[in-house]
Parts: C-alpha cells; structure tokens; sequence
C-alpha cells in the first residue's frame, strides 16, 4: 500500500481520477514526476521501512533515513542515515514509518 501511495503522488493519479469523472480524460493530465533519480526519505527504518527501501531501489530511488539510532550496516541495504533535519531538506518524497503510540520518542529529533 505504501508504495501505490508513493507512485501514485508522484504520477498525479487523483488528477487524472478527478479529471476522467469530469470527462476531461481525453485533454490530459500530465504525468507527473517519474520517481527514477528521487530521493526517498525514510522516517522509521524498521521492517516496513526496509521493505519500502527494497522495492524503490528497483525504481531508481535513493534512500536517506532517520531513525532513534543508526542501523548496522547489513540492514541498512545501502540507505544512508541522516540527520532528522536533513532528512526533511533532502527528500523528495517522505515516508512515515512510525508507531501510533503516545509515547514514540521517535517523532521529535
């Protein structure tokens, strides 16, 4: 689901949705930003944010995260950890792997 999400705010999927109900299909509606050459921003590299990673790498993506702490070398998959702050400046797109708990430490740097 999170990568149908990705792709399809990259794409403007909504736009061309919106416009087909209007019946505007046939005057286009672009299409959008190709995701090869992307930054991907990873807030959360835990197991669903290294299965994401896996699957953007076959679209060209790179990867930058941020985590609590820095993943051991083997689970990063070639992802480079980043400052929280820089995580922000650099992506292209962000993605929020994170506990919906109160007391997650990981939502403030």
């Amino acid at each position: 689901m999170n990568l149908f999400l990705l792709i399809g705010a990259l794409r403007g999927f909504s736009r061309g949705i919106l416009g087909l109900r209007r019946g505007e299909w046939l005057r286009g509606c672009g299409l959008g930003h190709d995701p090869q050459g992307k930054v991907l921003g990873i807030l959360g590299m835990g197991g669903i944010g290294r299965a994401l990673k896996t699957r953007t790498d076959a679209l060209g993506m790179t990867t930058v995260y941020h985590n609590r702490n820095r993943l051991p070398q083997d689970l990063e998959g070639g992802a480079e950890y980043v400052s929280f702050d820089e995580l922000l400046g650099r992506s292209d797109v962000l993605s929020l792997n994170l506990p919906l708990n109160v007391g997650c430490t990981q939502c403030t740097p």
